[in-house]
């Protein structure tokens, strides 16, 4: 209502309609918005998520060896540019990228998997962090705890705990 007409009549909705992520008992769960294969038909998106995941994915990592060998060359499935070029993109576009850590028979981190944002429900229960992924292509359901899975998020923001554990693109 407005001072100047106080018979005017205003529509609101929630923000969380625009967010990747909506909290829905008590978990944080996918919305779909425009995926990467639309946005990227915008020249200047392509252009520009195009040439930070490709000087990102180009880099090497150096360090402690056990993590750098997993770090530069993650995945047996593809080359380590793609890889990394693919999990920016996701990060630049999605707001989020959720890699799972892979255990070899020794118990030692073997190598990363890329879970798509939209197969993942992400759980806070008693302070405790799961991720949940949904069946999908060959890769089965899988629950993983925060120790298990690398969650990288940018601009996470909320108006509580559970809002904040979630990037925005």
């Amino acid at each position: 209502m407005s001072i100047l007409n106080p018979f005017e009549r205003r529509s609101s909705i929630t923000p969380n309609n625009y967010y990747p992520f909506m909290v829905q008992n008590g978990s944080i769960v996918p919305n779909s918005l425009v995926d990467a294969t639309e946005a990227l038909k915008n020249s200047d998106l392509y252009a520009v998520t195009s040439l930070i995941s490709s000087d990102i994915a180009g880099t090497r990592f150096t360090g402690n060896q056990v993590f750098t060998s997993v770090l530069n060359n993650p995945s047996h499935l593809t080359n380590a540019f793609s890889f990394w070029q693919t999990a920016i993109l996701n990060l630049l576009l999605n707001g989020n990228v959720f890699l799972a850590i892979l255990k070899g028979d020794n118990g030692l981190m073997k190598e990363l998997r890329l879970i798509p944002s939209n197969a993942i429900t992400i759980d806070l229960t008693d302070n405790t962090l799961t991720y949940e992924v949904n069946q999908f292509d060959d890769y089965p359901s899988a629950k993983y705890n925060a120790s298990e899975m690398i969650h990288v998020k940018i601009m996470a923001y909320g108006v509580d705990t559970l809002h904040n554990l979630v990037g925005h693109s």
